[in-house]
C-alpha cells in the first residue's frame, strides 16, 4: 500500500513540475507576443505624431489663405461697396478656395 502512494505521489509530482513547465512556456511566449505589440505600439505611435505634425502645418497654411480670401474679401467689399456683387464675389472666391483644398490633399 505505502508502494502504491508513494508512486501516486511521484506521478502527481511529475505532473506538478509539467504544469509548470507548460505554464512558463506560455508566459514566456505571452512576454514575447508582449514585446512585439510594444514595437508595433511605438511604431503607431511615431507615425500619429508625423501625421499630428503635418495636420498642424495644413491647419496653419488653411489659417493663413483664410485670412489672405478675408483680406480680399473686405478689399473688393471696399471696391465694390454692393451686397449682390459682394455675396457673388465671395462665392466665387469659396469656390477657388476649395479647388485649392482639393489639389492640396491629392
Amino acid at each position: 500500500m505505502s508502494d502504491n502512494y508513494t508512486r501516486a505521489f511521484e506521478m502527481t509530482e511529475q505532473e506538478y513540475k509539467d504544469e509548470l513547465k507548460d505554464q512558463d512556456e506560455i508566459v514566456e511566449d505571452m512576454l514575447t507576443t508582449i514585446k512585439r505589440l510594444n514595437v508595433h505600439a511605438d511604431d503607431i505611435n511615431v507615425h500619429i505624431e508625423e501625421d499630428n505634425k503635418i495636420l498642424d502645418e495644413l491647419y496653419n497654411d488653411m489659417e493663413i489663405q483664410e485670412n489672405r480670401i478675408q483680406k480680399g474679401i473686405l478689399k473688393l467689399d471696399k471696391l465694390l461697396n454692393t451686397k449682390s456683387k459682394k455675396y457673388a464675389i465671395i462665392i466665387i472666391l469659396l469656390i477657388v478656395l476649395f479647388v485649392l483644398m482639393y489639389f492640396m490633399f491629392n
